[in-house]
């Protein structure tokens, strides 16, 4: 397996991750109960791009040469 496809599996996986970890149901009900809510919009936009950024790596990982 070429480094790339390995980058690029691992930003998926990160990406996912981050991705998962903002609307995981504990972190919901936190944000509820908080008398004023913050909001971060950089994480899901981060996780976003890293599974974007990780999917074209993945694909210009199978190109032949």
């Amino acid at each position: 397996m070429k480094a790339v496809s390995i980058t690029g599996i691992i930003l998926i996986v990160l990406g996912i991750a981050s991705l998962a970890y903002q609307v995981s149901p504990a972190r919901f009900m936190i944000r509820a109960m908080s008398v004023q809510p913050r909001t971060n919009a950089l994480a899901p936009m981060l996780g976003g791009a890293a599974l974007v950024g990780g999917g074209a790596l993945l694909f210009a990982g199978r190109r032949k040469d």
